[in-house]
């Protein structure tokens, strides 16, 4: 484990490694000289599997690295950590499973958690690393075709790799900062398989400060041109033709039955994959440049694919590998950018001086204004009055209407408590005298007439008869009692349909007498059933329901289909 200046993160870190489910390892911790709290934290753990080291100056701790490997450690195989990262649980049992299981294999990876700097998984999908980790599992030879066109994919903090691995490819090379996982990479699948197992057993920390040692600054924006033009070279050590092509597809155009150079095709893959990089394009022209060096490999050059060094001049004049041009041509719209901005100074002047004329012209309006101002203050003063003495006199007035209107809805609310009274008296006196003459008198047909006399002198004007003054009186009961219905009165009244008569004056006139049902819900025929004194009256039932008989407790019945 590499520890520098993360003592808020080195105690997760450190725990994640002792509550590991396999526990036969050994833990060495180098510090490169820490300023913070980090050596404390990594003194305070007295686990015995721990070995801990310390720089007395800052060294880019790659040389204590390749020191504890070759020189220290014991195991079979090692595991790479950082201080600001984290493991699962089961991370080293289930990559020393595998590995025991897979002998071809020289390294195991994991698939990665990416986190913030709390310890949350990101949210951020712009950021290029979200997804970065997520890849699939390839032979060795297309591992080396995407280290190649497409750059690291592979999580330092989570491989699990074969001691012998660094013995047989070489230790981390000193003088790589950024890349150098990336360059143990390449090496390694040069001769050995690899896999990437699919659960995130591994954690991988972004900082937003940019305090990764691969954060977007600079420096490592600069330094990662120089790192990748070393790791270019390794991809020299290709020594199969077979085995190239299976690397780069595309080389299959250069076999010759006479044999190959590997040079010339690595320089002219180089140039043909990736002709946008300058490191590649610097890359290949070295190769072709070394090759023309050689009196043998540049006659066969030219015997195998007709390449000259008038070919390789071409060549250097097409690929700005130092970026000259872009230079100039930046300097040159540059250029013609300062004399636009030469000419929008020249016309901010000009316009600075008409602005300065407007701003006296605006003083003197000002000037102007506050006159018109006083002026208005004082109009808006005598507004205010009379504003103040209508109000006064619109309140007088709203108290009077209110007056008003009390004193009418007092009146409207007497009449009909009059009204009210009286046609319940008369329905009263009319009940009782039925009541007598159906307790004093036999059922006969001189019995009936009287019951019809009396519902017809007293009840019947009560609850509504042919007439206008009874249709202008009902017609707003009748219609907001919802039991008249006008679509259903016409459906099942085509006659009223026909006439074009208004349905609702056709059932207070006509149709409430002669039985007709007004709606779904009222059915005249048994509420005649169950009233046998509504019945002789002959009235519109509906109105002597609504009138008398929903006061009286009677009940209504749905229309029957």
């Amino acid at each position: 484990m590499s520890s520098y200046n993360y003592a808020r993160y080195l105690p997760d870190s450190i725990e994640s490694v002792l509550n590991q489910t396999f526990p036969d390892f050994e833990l060495f911790i180098l510090d490169d000289a820490s300023t913070d709290d980090s050596w404390e934290i990594i003194q305070s753990y007295s686990d015995p599997r721990i070995i801990a080291q310390k720089n007395d100056v800052n060294q880019h701790s790659v040389a204590g690295i390749n020191q504890f490997i070759s020189q220290v450690a014991k195991g079979d195989f090692i595991a790479v950590h950082h201080s600001d990262n984290y493991w699962e649980p089961e991370k080293l049992q289930k990559q020393v499973d595998f590995l025991d299981a897979h002998p071809e294999v020289g390294a195991v990876f994991t698939n990665v958690q990416v986190i913030d700097e709390n310890g949350d998984p990101l949210q951020d999908k712009s950021n290029p690393n979200y997804a970065l980790f997520e890849q699939p599992n390839r032979n060795r030879l297309e591992w080396l075709n995407y280290f190649f066109t497409a750059g690291n994919c592979l999580c330092h903090n989570s491989i699990l790799i074969r001691k012998k691995c660094y013995a047989d490819c070489g230790l981390y090379r000193l003088g790589l900062g950024l890349l150098l996982d990336m360059d143990m990479w390449v090496r390694l699948c040069l001769k050995y398989e690899i896999h990437v197992l699919p659960e995130k057993l591994a954690s991988y920390r972004i900082l937003t400060s940019g305090e990764n040692i691969s954060g977007d600054r600079p420096d490592t924006r600069v330094r990662h041109l120089f790192e990748y033009l070393q790791i270019l070279n390794n991809y020299r050590q290709i020594s199969s033709f077979d085995e190239f092509v299976n690397v780069f597809p595309s080389a299959q155009k250069y076999i010759h039955p006479d044999g190959w150079d590997m040079g010339y095709v690595l320089g002219m893959t180089a140039l043909e994959e990736r002709r946008n990089s300058h490191i590649f394009q610097l890359f290949g022209l070295n190769l072709l440049f070394d090759a023309l060096q050689d009196p043998q490999r540049s006659q066969k050059l030219k015997d195998l694919y007709g390449f000259t060094h008038k070919d390789f001049i071409k060549l250097t004049g097409q690929f700005d590998v130092f970026s000259f041009e872009i230079k100039a041509n930046l300097r040159k719209r540059l250029s013609q950018k300062s004399n636009l901005l030469q000419g929008f100074r020249i016309r901010s002047e000009n316009l600075n001086h008409k602005i300065s004329e407007k701003n006296k012209q605006i003083k003197k309006l000002r000037t102007q204004t506050k006159a018109l101002r006083r002026k208005l203050t004082q109009k808006n003063r005598h507004v205010s009055i009379l504003k103040k003495q209508l109000r006064n006199k619109s309140q007088e007035i709203h108290h009077l209407a209110l007056n008003i209107s009390q004193q009418d809805q007092k009146i409207q609310s007497l009449s009909e408590e009059l009204t009210h009274m009286q046609t319940s008296r008369n329905w009263h006196f009319g009940k009782r005298l039925i009541r007598i003459l159906e307790i004093i008198a036999p059922p006969n047909s001189l019995r009936d007439k009287m019951l019809k006399g009396i519902y017809r002198g007293f009840l019947r004007p009560l609850v509504g008869g042919p007439n206008q003054q009874n249709i202008k009186k009902f017609r707003s009961i009748v219609a907001s009692s919802n039991l008249f219905d006008e679509a259903w009165y016409l459906e099942h009244n085509p006659d009223v349909a026909t006439s074009k008569m208004d349905p609702l004056k056709h059932y207070l006139v006509h149709g409430g007498f002669e039985g007709r049902d007004p709606g779904l819900n009222f059915s005249s025929q048994r509420y005649l059933e169950r009233y046998e004194d509504v019945r002789l009256a002959r009235i519109n039932l509906l109105i002597h329901y609504l009138q008398c008989g929903k006061n009286e407790g009677r009940s209504i019945f749905p229309h029957q289909s």
